[in-house]
This record gives structure tokens, sequence and C-alpha cells, in this order.
């Protein structure tokens, strides 16, 4: 329940989207998140809600569940300080070209690199 709560807007933002959009495949968790797959490119996490992209595997799952584990920490602080960042660092051109051109990896930078640590992306095993 604190986990509903705490999070109250990314989990209510979570919900819609994972009632409304168009999904691959809904209904899995992934430890104590809700997972679809959708037929979209881009993953993102909405508090309890992973929508992980086409063709995309565990290291995403992973990645994206660091940013719930976030959601979990921050609370309602969480959209301005991960969401906000991080859909400024995946979208915006010019903050985008580095990570896209390979000259950086998108996951080394904050919030990324953090919610990576969190979700244990980087390693094979948990």
């Amino acid at each position: 329940m604190i986990q509903w709560t705490w999070g109250l807007p990314q989990n209510l933002a979570g919900v819609f989207v994972y009632l409304f959009q168009k999904k691959e495949n809904r209904g899995s968790s992934y430890r104590c998140a809700k997972l679809a797959f959708w037929n979209r490119l881009d993953s993102m996490s909405l508090g309890m809600f992973l929508f992980i992209g086409k063709g995309e595997g565990i290291r995403i799952i992973k990645h994206e569940y660091g940013h719930s584990i976030q959601s979990m920490i921050l609370g309602p602080f969480y959209l301005i300080v991960v969401g906000i960042p991080s859909l400024l660092w995946c979208h915006v051109p010019f903050l985008a070209a580095s990570w896209k051109r390979g000259k950086v990896s998108y996951f080394s930078k904050y919030p990324e690199s953090w919610a990576d640590r969190l979700g244990y992306a980087d390693k094979e095993e948990v």
C-alpha cells in the first residue's frame, strides 16, 4: 500500500498508460512491478508500471525496475528529480545527440546510472 500512495502521481500516470495504451502483452510482473510490453522502441517506468519497448530484454527490464525503486525512494518527488531529467536526456536533441552518436552511454548519466545500480541492470544474475 505504501508503494502505491507514496508514489501516487507516477502510479496514477502508470495505471492510466497501462490501461489505455496499445500493448503487445500485459499482465506479467517483474518483482513488485507490473510489466507491459508495447510496440514502441522506447521503454519507461511510471511507479509500479514498467513499459518495455519492442525487442528489449532483461537488461532494460532491470533498468526500468531501477526507476521503480527510485520512485519508492523519492515518492512524490520522483517525477521532478528523475522523470523530467530522464525525459530530457532521452528526447531533447542536443542532449540526446552525444549518446545517439555513441560518444557516451545512455546509461552513464544521472538518473540512468542510478537506475542501473538499483535494478542490478549491469549484473548477470541477481
